[in-house]
């Protein structure tokens, strides 16, 4: 195995000349929380790593071209490269490994454990609230908030949401903080530090349907329905979502999954 150092600002490359057929962002040195590079070969490949994940090609290739996928702030840390076929010690495999272009037909990705790598970044959260029905013609809702100053992009991948009957619950764009702020969301990586996002919800008297509606689903009346998002929602600092059901005089729940990085 070999190690290279490298350093990538935004809009720039970095030269990678090194026989690989197996490569790791084995650490960083500067850059987000859990940044994302990318690396191409002349030969078409094109892989998102973040750091702790890995690659392994069927073929290996020798010319590397490394850039700042995030384009946020410069990254720095070590690549680890190697050939395919060199044993690779067990602990250092983990993360999750994205990919686009030739290298889904060209490459065998390994992939192991990403959600794991995530919390253990203590980046992964997850934020739940119940609220009660409001009487007649209050909606009841429930929102996950970026709030404005956090410094923090938050990106949803996924929720699960209930009502006390069966109907239709939505979910909706809305940036301005509901009345009651419940909390912030629990980091997955427990003792680690709460949230900038928060957890809010409201009794409201004008119901929210139709504004900016991104998702619908039909629920049974208290049974949790889970709400995986094919692409995550990425929210910025000020830009939040509610949950909420378009009966009236209905009590609802939800919970948010959601990772947190430094913007």
């Amino acid at each position: 195995m070999e190690y290279h150092n490298f350093s990538v600002a935004v809009g720039g490359q970095q030269v990678l000349e090194a026989e690989a057929g197996y490569i790791r962002f084995d650490s960083i040195s500067a850059g987000n929380s859990y940044p994302t590079i990318e690396i191409r070969s002349l030969a078409g490949d094109r892989i998102l790593l973040k750091p702790g994940t890995d690659v392994k090609l069927r073929e290996a290739r020798s010319y590397w071209i490394i850039s700042n996928y995030d384009a946020q702030n410069t990254i720095a840390g070590v690549l680890q490269i190697g050939h395919k076929d060199e044993k690779i010690e067990a602990d250092r495999i983990s993360g999750e490994v994205s990919i686009a272009g030739t290298v889904s037909v060209d490459g065998e990705v390994s992939t192991i454990d990403g959600g794991r790598a995530s919390t253990e970044s203590g980046i992964a959260f997850i934020g739940a609230d119940y609220v009660g029905a409001g009487g007649a013609g209050n909606f009841s809702e429930i929102q996950l908030l970026n709030p404005s100053g956090s410094g923090k992009v938050v990106t949803l991948r996924g929720l699960s949401v209930g009502s006390g009957t069966a109907g239709l619950v939505q979910l909706s764009r809305c940036d301005s903080a509901l009345a009651t702020l419940v909390g912030n969301a629990v980091n997955k990586n427990l003792g680690g530090s709460a949230s900038s996002a928060q957890i809010r919800h409201r009794n409201n008297s004008a119901s929210l349907a139709g504004t900016a509606v991104m998702l619908t689903v039909g629920v049974i009346a208290y049974q949790s329905a889970p709400w995986p998002l094919l692409e995550p929602l990425r929210l910025q600092a000020g830009e939040g979502v509610v949950v909420y059901a378009t009966a009236g005089n209905n009590l609802g729940w939800a919970t948010f999954e959601f990772l947190e990085e430094t913007a």
